[in-house]
């Protein structure tokens, strides 16, 4: 008697040379584990999926269809994935390698997304998405829901998202364009650009030497928290220095407002907050060491 189990699932290779395209139905969750190359996943509004796989070089990809979970992936790569094992060795051996995938899928799908290198675009997703690079470029545009971002060196921008967002980097920079509930941001170099829709209740900022630059709307009432060893803060029109004895603290906004609270911990960053331009400035009340 065959296994209703194995009866769900099915596997397919593109090997180097070849392209080939592939439709499914009832997809629930998608991982992509690819070594280099364009990746473009994009939700709309039909139940079907349609997967494209092209310029498939020096290694085959495997695609695995297990139920309603449709995986993607290099053999060299799939199910070790950690973006900081990734060295220079690694890539002299494995930097060749190269697939292309474009896919199509119901809005509802989940993915996780892993590309050592290359550029990536996520596009229309209603459950949020977990991606990670090693270099290469990450574009996010109108995801809803959670977004997980982990990169090394690349530049990662979500445009229009509707949710939270975590995002780890080293030397990338993340920049975000959002109506978020709440942001996340671990750096060691690389900078934050949030500009923030609507009325967030939390943004979080930790750098060793990154910079954070974020624009609000006039109807929030933003309570500042900042330490850093040796930092700025350039906040209502005025810039105050921070000290290793002494944090920052500042508040501003309407009373009424909707209340936001940024946090920054660095050893040397700089943070800057604005108005947008249409919006009326008010006065704040800082604690702090003026400039």
């Amino acid at each position: 008697m065959m296994d209703m189990d194995d009866s769900q699932r099915e596997q397919w290779v593109v090997e180097p040379g070849q392209s080939k395209t592939f439709d499914f139905e009832d997809l629930d969750s998608v991982i992509i584990e690819l070594v280099c190359g364009r990746v473009d996943v994009i939700g709309n509004d039909s139940p079907r999926a349609r997967l494209e796989i092209a310029n498939v070089r020096s290694e085959s990809v495997d695609i695995r269809l297990d139920g309603g979970k449709l995986s993607i992936s290099h053999p060299s790569v799939r199910g070790r994935w950690n973006v900081h094992l990734f060295g220079k060795s690694w890539f002299r051996e494995y930097g060749h390698i190269n697939a292309d995938v474009s896919l199509l899928v119901p809005r509802k799908v989940a993915l996780r997304l892993a590309a050592v290198r290359g550029d990536t675009l996520v596009s229309g997703l209603s459950h949020g998405a977990k991606i990670e690079t090693v270099s290469g470029t990450v574009l996010s545009d109108g995801l809803s829901g959670h977004l997980h971002l982990d990169n090394v060196s690349g530049k990662v921008e979500a445009r229009n998202h509707h949710g939270s967002v975590d995002a780890n980097t080293v030397s990338g920079d993340v920049v975000l364009s959002a109506d978020c509930e709440r942001v996340k941001v671990d750096s060691v170099s690389g900078d934050l650009y949030l500009d923030a829709f609507g009325a967030p209740t939390s943004i979080d900022f930790n750098s060793v030497s990154g910079n954070a630059s974020i624009r609000l709307a006039s109807q929030v009432r933003l309570r500042c928290d900042v330490n850093s060893i040796s930092g700025r803060v350039q906040v209502g029109g005025q810039t105050y220095k921070t000290s290793m004895s002494k944090g920052f603290k500042y508040e501003d906004g309407p009373y009424d407002g909707s209340p936001l609270s940024v946090g920054m911990g660095s050893v040397s960053g700089k943070l800057r907050v604005v108005r947008r331009e249409d919006d009326e400035p008010v006065r704040g009340e800082k604690v702090g060491e003026h400039q």
